[in-house]
């Protein structure tokens, strides 16, 4: 059975011309410096001086991960048993726990109220945090991007943006990555999700933060060799961004307005700016787990937090036809409940 997967962007597959880059990357080893004073492998250098230069930020580093990114931002900021300012609903706060586990970086967590996907930084000085995090596109919050101009600087308080779908936003809201990526003294912005490219997240930052964000990655077990091979399908990404998630968004909104139609799901259709659609389905025999169960068994894969709320992802691999599966098969689902 061939799958239609709305359960994340992270499940995208590389296209033909990833594939054909990552087979034919140059590359070499990103851990041991050449006697030029530049890291081995040319292709990670191109990529991270690329995105540097799209984020507006002189300097960036290539790791395995969005959560590795994140742990590595946190901890060149952080000391051990700082206090960092976060968004409750954040992803940073909900599924990155690593950071605030004394086993690990043992950093302590000040929640700030963020249900509209903007902290409520109001007071926040009292608290003396060493770091504010934002998000932008907000995961929780149903991937609602928010402008550069909501934000108003701290003094003497770095801000780290998890920008994970920063990309998103900036189509979103039609603007340029480096003005989205303004509020942030160090920014993470993902590769594998609605770029899909199948590895890589990407750190940018000052020349002298990245260089210390590198030694605190190779701590971590992240220092990489020949990891051009994964450098290339981040190019490749980067080359038709625009393109590619404008379409998801408009994927999304004729998703979100169908499904809206359907009775006894509650869409709030015109809110959707980016690739989620957050749905609300009822409670009893046609709810959530229902609706998983009869997709699943349909070649329709559905997810989402609670007990009551689906969250559907568009990506790449995801047409326009397929939404007409995707709503036949969850018309006939609650039909038959």
């Amino acid at each position: 059975m061939t799958y239609i997967d709305l359960r994340s962007d992270t499940v995208t597959t590389p296209t033909a011309a990833m594939r054909k880059a990552m087979a034919t990357a140059d590359v070499g080893d990103d851990g041991r410096l050449l006697p030029d004073g530049h890291y081995g492998d040319p292709t990670v250098r191109e990529l991270e001086e690329v995105v540097a230069d799209l984020l507006g930020k002189p300097a960036a580093l290539l790791t395995a991960t969005g959560v590795q990114a994140n742990l590595i931002a946190l901890r060149t900021w952080c000391e051990r048993g700082d206090v960092v300012a976060l968004g409750e609903s954040s992803h940073l706060m909900r599924h990155e726990a690593g950071a605030f586990d004394p086993r690990l970086l043992g950093l302590r967590a000040h929640q700030l109220a963020d249900h509209t996907g903007f902290p409520d930084t109001d007071g926040l000085e009292q608290f003396t945090p060493r770091l504010l995090c934002l998000e932008n596109t907000h995961n929780a919050a149903g991937g609602i991007p928010w402008h550069p101009a909501l934000w108003q600087q701290h003094d003497s308080l770095p801000v780290h943006l998890d920008g994970a779908r920063l990309y998103n936003a900036a189509v979103a809201l039609n603007t340029s990555l480096k003005e989205m990526a303004q509020p942030g003294d160090s920014v993470m912005m993902c590769l594998s999700k609605g770029l899909g490219a199948p590895v890589g997240s990407i750190l940018a930052g000052d020349t002298e933060w990245i260089s210390t964000a590198r030694d605190v990655r190779r701590l971590m077990g992240g220092q990489m060799r020949q990891a051009g091979v994964i450098a290339a399908a981040g190019l490749c990404a980067l080359s038709d961004a625009q393109e590619r998630l404008a379409r998801d968004h408009e994927h999304a909104s004729m998703l979100a307005h169908a499904l809206a139609e359907l009775p006894g799901l509650m869409v709030q259709a015109d809110t959707v700016a980016t690739n989620m659609v957050l749905v609300q389905t009822p409670t009893g025999p046609a709810g959530k787990a229902h609706l998983v169960d009869y997709a699943a068994q349909h070649g329709v894969l559905l997810a989402g937090p609670g007990v009551d709320r689906l969250r559907m992802v568009l990506h790449h691999d995801v047409t326009a036809a397929d939404l007409e599966r995707v709503v036949g098969t969850i018309r006939e689902g609650l039909q038959r409940s």
